[in-house]
């Protein structure tokens, strides 16, 4: 049975996550569903602060957000899926190639260069969504999961950044 936690207000975009990973999950090879939960767990929205990088350094941070796992008495974990939505925004005339990198526990899960490029345009905008397999680390119940998205700039130009961050936990009752 898929679920979402209960008394949470989701944003139309978890929503729209949510229901993706819930078709990903079921058109798995699994067992049984009725003996399968899902939970999403989400940063609270007033923490998913934009973000100006106006310098070309390496690995500038988008804001680390904590996501404490909460998951039914007896449960076991058997999978968790990591993922963050970036939305960018050019906000100048320079042509820009963006980094993007994505750490779950300091762990790097995903470091690709020039994943999103913008001509000379001010105003150039993209969203870039990036989901991996985060089961090693996360664990427990009760555990306080660590989620960073870090840009690195081809150009010291202004880009504006907000990350969201989201853990899928598909567990085990039982």
């Amino acid at each position: 049975m898929a679920q979402m936690i209960a008394g949470t207000d989701y944003s139309a975009e978890a929503k729209t996550i949510w229901e993706y990973a819930t078709r990903l999950l079921t058109s798995l090879d699994t067992p049984p569903l009725n003996i399968m939960e899902y939970e999403i767990s989400q940063t609270p929205a007033i923490q998913n602060d934009a973000v100006d990088v106006n310098v070309i350094t390496a690995d500038q941070s988008l804001g680390s957000k904590d996501i404490t796992v909460d998951i039914p008495t007896g449960a076991t974990i058997t999978k968790v899926t990591a993922v963050t939505r970036i939305n960018i925004m050019n906000n100048s005339a320079n042509e820009q190639e963006i980094d993007l990198k994505f750490e779950v526990e300091g762990v790097v899960l995903f470091n690709q260069a020039n994943v999103i490029g913008f001509p000379a345009i001010a105003k150039g905008s993209g969203s870039y969504v990036i989901a991996e397999d985060a089961s090693d680390e996360v664990t427990a119940d009760g555990q306080v999961v660590t989620l960073e998205a870090k840009v690195t700039l081809s150009a010291a130009a202004a880009v504006r950044f907000q990350a969201q961050y989201y853990l899928f936990i598909t567990y085990r009752m039982g």
